[in-house]
């Protein structure tokens, strides 16, 4: 029963890629995206040929498909797609280079930083967290404080706290008071990662404030550091009427108390 279902998943794999290499647009999209789900390294050169295709959807897909697949050889590749002329590409490309922790990879994510399009920065971002890059540190603090997009600083936020370096606490710090909500609640859930105490103090006046992200992670952030003070305003979260983004902040009230249990 076993080869069966070994065969079958092979005969698909083989029925995406004869679709990718045809001429139905919507067809190879799906193709594309369905390879990256299966996940056989057979599909890469074939995923590799289609990051010179001339539609750039197709290019972002097969980026994000290999990426999936994480095949080393793939790299070279990927690494010439971070220049695509095409933002979403680029995009797709830097993110994938977060399956490959390699010196050139890192390098090529730390110059995505720099990219003139928010959507490959917010993914050079992500990479740089996911392959905890300690050099990234310093370029994330700046891009946490200085980039002019939101979902960027929030990613860069995101990103210090996955790599934990002790240098990133003042810049966290700044991030409480960040505008934007996303950057806030990033903060404070990265302040919780960090394990400073000296964190406390500005993570108990985030329980006041207005967004209910940012207290919700403020107070998981809080019990993580030995300060219980956080746990009612968890629980008063599990109670919230289902209304706006309630219901939403409900689950992740939930979700934050059973990892802290």
């Amino acid at each position: 029963i076993g080869g069966c279902g070994g065969e079958e998943k092979t005969k698909s794999v083989q029925d995406y890629i004869a679709i990718l290499e045809g001429s139905d647009y919507l067809l190879r999209l799906d193709a594309v995206q369905k390879l990256g789900q299966l996940k056989e390294p057979v599909a890469v050169p074939f995923l590799i040929k289609s990051l010179a295709d001339s539609d750039p959807a197709i290019r972002a897909g097969s980026a994000l498909a290999l990426g999936l697949i994480g095949d080393p050889l793939a790299v070279d590749s990927l690494l010439q797609a971070v220049n695509d002329p095409n933002e979403n590409v680029r995009r797709d490309a830097v993110g994938a280079l977060g399956s490959f922790d390699q010196p050139r990879t890192r390098a090529a994510a730390l110059g995505a930083l720099k990219d003139s399009g928010s959507y490959p920065r917010y993914a050079a971002c992500r990479a740089l967290g996911r392959l905890k890059a300690a050099e990234a540190v310093a370029p994330l603090l700046q891009a946490a404080r200085d980039d002019t997009n939101s979902y960027v600083r929030t990613a860069a936020v995101m990103a210090l706290g996955e790599i934990g370096d002790p240098k990133s606490f003042p810049g966290l710090l700044q991030a409480l008071r960040d505008v934007s909500s996303y950057v806030r609640s990033a903060a404070a859930a990265a302040l919780g990662k960090l394990g400073n105490r000296a964190a406390v103090p500005q993570l108990r006046r985030c329980l006041q404030d207005p967004n209910l992200w940012v207290r919700n992670d403020a107070a998981g952030a809080l019990y993580r550091l030995g300060s219980p003070e956080g746990l009612p305003v968890l629980i008063a979260n599990l109670s919230s009427p289902q209304q706006d983004d309630k219901s939403t902040v409900r689950g992740h009230a939930d979700s934050t108390l059973r990892q802290l249990s």
